[in-house]
């Protein structure tokens, strides 16, 4: 008999219960990270991870948004506050002390590049954590989310929303050559530009929840899972390699639009049948593994940078790498 897909265990903030596969497709998601930053950055491996490693983030994300949950919008902006934008200050402050710290870091804290990277762009690359951008991220889309469901889409039958859907997302691939001349640095405050591409899969995420979609794709046999799986991360990789190109939700790199959804959507799908498959093979120590690291994700992927910095820094030490 196959494994129920639901079990009891806790959030990477400590506040929901969550599916197994759900913590196994973020501890493969943040696998992704690790190896997308290792790679050479606009190479062929990186231009696959980039593709689709941050939307399955946002994707699983979405899938435990549950704004009937929260009738007052005040509590919960203060809810999700606390959840994303003070981890982020605290990893800042975490991130500035190790800075200052390091002589060959401390040179860079300077005051304009606080004001641009840290209060502004929301991507402090000062202090060797530039990749917390995702928590303000984050912050915006459950907010957006938030709005625009209560306001519009819970009031709509399913091709209205696809509709307002798909213009949510040929507006936030468009707004980078036209949106952003209008802001100081070329992007808007707070990520504010990124978090529009990056409310589509969230609410793709919490629309898959909603239609129980996944629950009827974990009912698959095992073989199945594996082909589907296979399939979408093979045709990713061969239309983020050929086509696509680079990407980064972050810069506002997109590329073709439709290849850039594309391969989101069939990367994360891809990612998420691998979770459920590994969520039902019982194979000793990997879904352990996983899990562990799906719980962990919110520590392990903003303090990641500092484990590859110590690597470059080894490793130019040991052979002469500037």
């Amino acid at each position: 008999m196959a494994k129920p897909e639901h079990i009891e265990s806790v959030s990477h903030f400590g506040q929901k219960p969550r599916e197994e596969w759900a913590d196994i497709a973020k501890g493969l998601g943040i696998l992704l990270v690790l190896a997308g930053h290792l790679f050479r950055y606009g190479g062929r491996p990186s231009a696959f991870i980039f593709s689709f490693h941050m939307p399955l983030f946002f994707i699983l994300s979405g899938y435990f948004f549950n704004p009937d949950k929260h009738p007052d919008a005040v509590v919960f902006m203060i809810r999700k506050a606390r959840s994303t934008l003070l981890p982020y200050l605290m990893f800042c402050l975490l991130g500035f002390f190790v800075s200052f710290l390091i002589p060959a870091w401390r040179a860079g804290l300077t005051k304009d590049a606080f004001i641009q990277q840290v209060l502004y762009l929301a991507s402090p690359e000062i202090f060797h954590v530039g990749q917390v951008w995702f928590l303000v991220c984050l912050f915006f889309v459950e907010i957006f989310a938030y709005l625009l469901y209560k306001a519009l889409l819970c009031r709509l039958d399913s091709w209205a929303v696809c509709i307002i859907l798909t213009l949510i997302a040929l507006f936030g691939v468009s707004q980078s050559s036209w949106l952003t001349a209008f802001f100081v640095y070329g992007r808007a405050p707070w990520k504010l530009d990124s978090s529009i591409v990056a409310l589509i899969f969230f609410l793709m995420g919490f629309y898959l929840r909603q239609c129980r979609f996944v629950r009827r794709v974990a009912q698959l046999k095992v073989g199945w899972l594996i082909v589907v799986s296979g399939l979408s991360l093979a045709l990713t990789f061969f239309l983020s390699t050929t086509g696509l190109g680079m990407v980064n939700i972050s810069n506002l790199t997109f590329g073709s639009p439709l290849l850039y959804y594309g391969c989101a959507l069939l990367g994360s799908w891809g990612v998420i049948t691998l979770a459920i498959f590994l969520s039902r093979a019982h194979i000793p120590y990997c879904s352990l593994c996983l899990r562990a690291l799906g719980h962990n994700s919110l520590v392990v992927f903003s303090l990641h940078s500092f484990y590859l910095y110590a690597l470059l820094e080894l490793a130019s030490c040991i052979y002469g790498y500037d």
